[in-house]
């Protein structure tokens, strides 16, 4: 397909997948190329409805004028198995020239969730403790969390990372401070543990997974220049889990780094990446939490951004560094 949107309010292509029809219907195998605009939200989005599963999809070739919420986005929300999904593999045809993501929120944003809008489940209000804060959140108590797997981005330049979008009639209105802006989200979800929560948790999932992790997604060769300007403080931010009502770029907070975050993950790849800010930051370039099996290669951070190492990595295991 050939797409250009000058503004929507939506997302541009979203491929889901709801009960609307009383039932759930899989979605796969989708070829999607030559993409160019402007939206509100995100220029391509997987869900956020997620009632059945989404496979085998190729997309080629996208220009984000502006996305005040993500360029490239894929979140399960309510059990949906989402796999197989490529960012400029050439797939469709030709790639006649490198990806480019400008006045984005958020360049990347790659999420699980636990909504459970699918026939029959059940919900449950808990209260529980998160990084030494008590939250009240309704949590599903019997639909299992969905999965993301085999996900490979390539060859993409991003900058001018705040939301742009003339969607509020403004045309590309330049970076002032005021608009919102985060680094690439990559979020599995966890549930609290038992001893956290209130009185306990009283469930268990029908699969027995506690955690749902995001598994093999692959980042080579993205050019990714940030804004920075973040105080020390931010460095040691945690951005809740998602929850039930919860579920976009803007409900992480701030992220501890101003480049990739991710948390949740199992199997990553970052390859011939570099990551350049427009201003000191004193947060990390990549930051790593409950990640597992990682490998950081070719990593190229510019100089003078701040004195630390440029990955960090919590309640982690098996991150190679070269």
């Amino acid at each position: 397909m050939n797409i250009y949107s000058k503004v929507s309010s939506d997302d541009i292509v979203k491929p889901g997948s709801d009960c609307s029809l009383g039932f759930t219907r899989p979605a796969s195998g989708y070829w999607v190329r030559n993409i160019v605009g402007d939206t509100n939200c995100n220029l391509f989005q997987i869900g956020s409805e997620t009632a059945d599963d989404i496979q085998d999809l190729y997309v080629d070739n996208i220009y984000v004028l502006g996305a005040n919420k993500a360029g490239f986005s894929i979140s399960t929300n309510d059990g949906g198995h989402i796999k197989n999904v490529y960012l400029n593999s050439g797939k469709t045809g030709p790639l006649h020239s490198r990806s480019v993501m400008k006045r984005t929120r958020a360049p990347f944003f790659i999420s699980i969730s636990n909504r459970g809008r699918v026939l029959g489940a059940d919900v449950e209000m808990f209260t529980f403790m998160e990084n030494g804060v008590e939250r009240k959140e309704l949590l599903v108590t019997n639909a299992n969390i969905g999965k993301v797997e085999n996900i490979f981005i390539h060859a993409v330049d991003v900058s001018e990372v705040y939301g742009g979008s003339s969607f509020k009639k403004e045309r590309w209105k330049p970076y002032d401070g005021s608009q919102n802006e985060a680094a690439p989200i990559i979020a599995g979800f966890k549930l609290p543990d038992t001893e956290a929560v209130k009185g306990g948790l009283t469930f268990r999932m029908p699969d027995g997974r506690h955690t749902g992790y995001i598994r093999n997604i692959c980042f080579s060769d993205v050019d990714l220049t940030v804004k920075g300007g973040h105080p020390e403080k931010d460095a040691t931010a945690f951005p809740p889990e998602i929850g039930v009502g919860r579920y976009n770029v803007g409900d992480l907070k701030i992220q501890p780094a101003f480049g990739f975050w991710f948390r949740h993950v199992d199997g990553m790849v970052l390859e011939n990446c570099t990551i350049r800010t427009e201003k000191p930051d004193a947060r990390h370039a990549v930051y790593l939490d409950d990640v597992l099996n990682a490998a950081i290669t070719g990593l190229q951070v510019a100089d003078g951004i701040n004195e630390k190492k440029p990955v960090e990595s919590v309640r982690s295991k098996n991150i190679t560094i070269k």
